[in-house]
């Protein structure tokens, strides 16, 4: 796979990703599980994808050059950033699933996933990161 197909391909599964927690929040917040201030919720998501799909928006609309598009994409690197990606996308649903059963408020499980989840979002954006900008 070529470097530009392997980005491209990382845009869309992470559009994907990212649907996902916006239809359960979207639901959740029409429904009123977060009363009048969704805010919070929202800012939490937003956090959390925000940052990759920004570096991949720019990196599918960037113009590298004609070299770098064809060549092989690191398989290594390529497994990271997907394996990554997988990860955060699976703990940011089971998080948003598992909070409503959980005994503490809403606010506080956002707070308190917000440290790991920085952590994995680092290692997500570090390592779509080394596939967008590898051999630029």
């Amino acid at each position: 796979m070529t470097r530009q197909q392997a980005v491209k391909r990382l845009f869309v599964y992470w559009i994907v990703i990212a649907a996902i927690p916006v239809v359960l929040i979207s639901v959740q917040s029409i429904s009123g599980k977060y009363g009048e201030d969704a805010f919070a919720a929202w800012s939490w998501l937003l956090m959390q994808i925000s940052p990759v799909l920004s570096l991949l928006l720019a990196a599918v609309f960037g113009s590298p050059s004609a070299a770098w598009k064809r060549a092989e994409v690191d398989s290594f690197k390529w497994k990271c950033a997907k394996g990554a990606s997988f990860a955060q996308g699976i703990a940011l649903v089971v998080i948003l699933l598992v909070e409503p059963i959980l005994s503490i408020d809403s606010y506080m499980v956002f707070d308190r996933t917000g440290v790991g989840l920085a952590l994995l979002q680092g290692i997500v954006v570090a390592a779509a990161g080394a596939v967008v900008f590898d051999g630029r």
